[in-house]
């Protein structure tokens, strides 16, 4: 069975080179073809575009959610890494036992009575 890694990378939201937003699809496809080729030369293969929920801050306080486009790529893994990844073995941790009190303190149960001073 092959085992894959992704990488997401934001997609480019200007043309290259420009300062201004893209207007048509016809001047923006080429920024976003540079940008799938540099990645898919460097082994990777492109699998798609996602929109994924983002929550930014509109103001100081205020936050809202906005979707953001990111390119995603794959790429087979291959060496140690195919192997399954073990779920690491937690031990339960050992408590201490609370330390025992001095023969003068009595602990405070609120609701109980108060004993007498002597």
């Amino acid at each position: 069975m092959t085992t894959f890694e992704y990488k997401l990378i934001p997609a480019p939201r200007q043309r290259a080179g420009q300062g201004v937003l893209a207007d048509d699809g016809a001047s923006f496809a080429p920024t976003v073809q540079r940008q799938i080729n540099l990645v898919t030369s460097a082994g990777w293969e492109f699998v798609g575009r996602e929109a994924m929920p983002v929550e930014k801050r509109a103001w100081l306080v205020l936050r809202r959610t906005v979707d953001e486009d990111f390119l995603v790529f794959r790429r087979p893994v291959t060496g140690a890494a195919t192997r399954p990844v073990q779920p690491p073995k937690v031990r339960p941790r050992r408590v201490r036992r609370a330390a025992a009190l001095p023969v003068n303190v009595t602990p405070f149960v609120r609701g109980a009575e108060q004993p007498s001073p002597r």
